[in-house]
């Protein structure tokens, strides 16, 4: 399947063969568990602004993470299928992944969940990493800290969990 993902902020895209993404996979991709984020942007911005602040975090410095959450939650790719356009809300699946993970795990912090699932993603999947570019600088500080404090020390579940999540995108692969 053809890709395009489009960086609103530069007008640059990205273009590419996905040889192993189906039309289930992009029906997955689009399946939210979370009803929120399946909706329209504004109960996705509800969603967002009524996420719990994680224990430690400032209220600004919370108040800014939530501002970059919705700015990710809004990137998509367009991928064709028989020649139809369909557009995959990969921000919002991402987000959803991190957040499906911190329910099955309480005491793992958001931040550093989110920041593990798409690390990973940018340095695997090109389009993921040129739709989160801009966004590098933010999570960077995040992605280090997580791994030297918490993969090392992540219990067994915790890391199974998130390897699960992150093979949602492995399909979105065009090397």
């Amino acid at each position: 399947m053809q890709i395009v993902a489009k960086n609103p902020t530069t007008g640059k895209k990205f273009t590419g063969k996905a040889e192993a993404l189906t039309k289930a996979d992009v029906r997955e991709l689009n399946d939210f568990r979370i009803p929120a984020l399946g909706g329209t942007e504004r109960d996705v911005d509800r969603f967002i602004d009524n996420l719990d602040i994680p224990g430690g975090v400032p209220a600004k410095k919370w108040a800014e993470a939530r501002m970059k959450l919705k700015e990710m939650s809004g990137k998509v790719v367009e991928v064709v299928i028989d020649g139809v356009k369909t557009v995959i809300r990969v921000g919002l699946k991402l987000l959803e992944c991190a957040l499906h993970v911190c329910q099955k795990h309480p005491k793992a912090v958001i931040s550093v969940i989110f920041a593990l699932i798409v690390g990973d993603l940018v340095s695997a999947i090109p389009v993921i990493q040129f739709l989160f570019e801009e966004f590098l600088i933010f999570l960077v500080p995040i992605i280090i800290g997580a791994i030297i404090k918490y993969r090392k020390g992540l219990p067994d579940k915790l890391k199974q969990a998130i390897q699960h999540e992150k093979l949602t995108f492995e399909n979105l692969n065009t090397a």
